[in-house]
């Protein structure tokens, strides 16, 4: 068999690999790393590098220097549905949520928890919502996200199990989300004071630290 009849599998797969990428970044508008999408699509990053910069040359997907979000024509109404019609959200489940005064606004805030690492949890991106904006970690060892969100004053912590055609156990997302919202609120009561304390039952903070995209 020669060279030129053989299909190359990566090739092959990579239209199907298009599709995923942009249903991730429909699902939740906004903008998402590289390592974001890498990690939430289980993607070999020269596939995904491929993939992108093909959904880029035909203005799809755009690149910013804090992530990837969806091209105008993406977003754009099609066939009379409302934008992102052919991206419906994803699944989410509220695990927990803390009051928080109101002493400082909602965007500075986030602005300090956004790009960190905690422990085993990993930076993703933000999705824009209109209501209640949302910063968003994988983890390392284990499928699904971890979501947190600043709405009426509460700081919420929501999971995002990974979708069935990725496969893969939820298993410990919630207790991960506790994780992700105990770190929260240890660095944000370490830069606003005496505002905020940790429930005794939580575990010990590891450092958190700004990952790379």
């Amino acid at each position: 068999m020669n060279r030129e009849s053989c299909p190359e599998p990566a090739l092959a797969i990579e239209p199907r690999l298009d599709d995923r990428v942009l249903a991730i970044l429909g699902g939740a508008p906004g903008e998402i790393t590289f390592n974001g999408i890498r990690r939430a699509l289980d993607a070999h990053p020269e596939s995904l590098t491929r993939s992108l910069k093909r959904l880029s040359r035909e203005g799809r997907v755009l690149r910013h220097p804090t992530g990837y979000r969806l091209g105008p024509h993406e977003l754009a109404p099609r066939s009379g549905a409302g934008p992102l019609a052919s991206y419906p959200e994803p699944a989410r489940a509220l695990v927990a949520e803390v009051r928080l005064p109101p002493a400082e606004p909602i965007p500075e805030l986030l602005g300090r928890l956004a790009g960190r690492w905690f422990g085993q949890l990993r930076w993703v991106g933000t999705y824009d919502r209109a209501r209640e904006p949302l910063l968003v970690w994988s983890r390392v060892d284990g499928p699904g996200q971890l979501l947190l969100g600043l709405r009426r004053g509460h700081l919420r912590v929501y999971t995002e199990p990974p979708p069935a055609t990725l496969g893969g156990s939820a298993r410990g997302l919630e207790e991960a989300a506790r994780e992700l919202l105990w770190h929260a609120l240890g660095l944000l009561s370490e830069s606003s004071g005496d505002w905020s304390r940790r429930p005794a039952s939580s575990p010990p903070a590891a450092p958190a630290r700004r990952g790379s995209n």
